[in-house]
């Protein structure tokens, strides 16, 4: 028998997960990435599968044209080679939903996904929006002060407005102060810097010690010497480089451009200066998970398709509920 959670009984579930409970809805957007990254490399791997096929039976590229024509993907949750669905798309509040369903809309799984990332601004593009606007205050109340002094306004309407535009340049400063603080808290983060600033004094040391016994080696020709040098660079001082990439870059990868590799380090991700806005949250999250019991059983009603005699759990989650996955 399939047993069902809901949200009546989803605590249960929370307190065998602190991690789950602390962020609910980064682990769903985890899950739904690792569900579609499965979906899209289990297919992948069956095309890859077949084109080893021709290459073992001298098939031509003709008949694998058309057996790649009769393999349809898999659902990622039932098996059934039906395929999944899976959606990222604005609504009508311009807010970011990604969704996730099996691709049998007339006989579906239980596989259904809906998560809100909310309205998604880069704070950079905030920061500036808000200078232009406190520019555009200050321009209309030398706009006013001339009104004012060629008599085309009194004296307290010229005061009304600029308390009214004052309000207004106050909001916009406190609020390029709130952005600032959080894109300084996510790039020029301070434990970062000092993590940054430990692990380089840790290399140069490394330097130092091969240095050193590079030296004594050329003095006693001792191969003991050349093995602590070896050990130093693979145990120590790569891993080290290693970290030090990672706390300076957010993404390095090579490029090319007219058969030129090109080295691109980039120190600042989208992710790192995001900001959202709206209601953010896990609407829903259906899907089965396969037993670890192992047990089959045996009076289980299969769907056409679908693996027999495997024991699943039927996983349902409301919004703002959290679940250990």
């Amino acid at each position: 028998m399939a047993e069902i959670l809901d949200i009546e009984n989803i605590e249960n579930v929370e307190e065998n997960n602190k991690e789950t409970k602390e962020n609910p809805l980064h682990d769903a957007i985890n899950k739904f990435y690792q569900l579609k990254s499965k979906y899209e490399d289990d297919y992948e791997k069956e095309k890859i599968a077949l084109i080893k096929l021709k290459n073992k039976n001298n098939l031509s590229w003709k008949d694998v044209r058309f057996e790649f024509k009769k393999i349809f993907p898999k659902c990622v949750n039932c098996q059934r080679r039906v395929g999944s669905i899976f959606e990222i798309k604005v609504n009508n509040e311009f807010e970011r939903v990604l969704k996730a369903m099996c691709g049998d809309r007339k006989d579906p799984c239980p596989f259904d996904i809906e998560i809100n990332l909310g309205i998604t601004y880069d704070l950079r593009y905030l920061m500036n929006e808000n200078e232009e606007e406190t520019k555009k205050f200050k321009h209309q109340i030398i706009l006013d002060k001339n009104d004012f002094l060629f008599g085309y306004i009194d004296s307290e309407e010229a005061v009304q407005k600029f308390d009214e535009i004052k309000n207004e340049i106050n909001g916009s400063i406190e609020s390029s102060e709130y952005y600032m603080s959080l894109l300084n808290e996510q790039i020029y983060n301070v434990d970062k810097k000092n993590n940054l600033k430990k692990i380089q004094t840790e290399v140069y040391t490394n330097i130092s010690n091969i240095k050193k016994y590079a030296d004594e080696y050329k003095k006693t020709h001792n191969k003991q010497f050349m093995s602590d040098i070896a050990r130093i660079y693979y145990q120590d001082m790569t891993p080290r480089l290693k970290e030090i990439m990672e706390e300076k870059y957010t993404a390095s990868y090579v490029d090319q451009e007219n058969n030129i590799n090109l080295l691109v380090q980039e120190p600042i991700s989208f992710e790192n200066v995001e900001y959202t806005l709206g209601d953010t949250g896990v609407i829903k999250m259906k899907f089965e998970v396969s037993s670890s019991s192992g047990k089959k059983d045996k009076t289980r009603k299969s769907r056409k398709g679908e693996p027999k005699n495997v024991s699943k759990k039927n996983i349902v989650i409301e919004e703002g509920a959290t679940l250990s996955l």
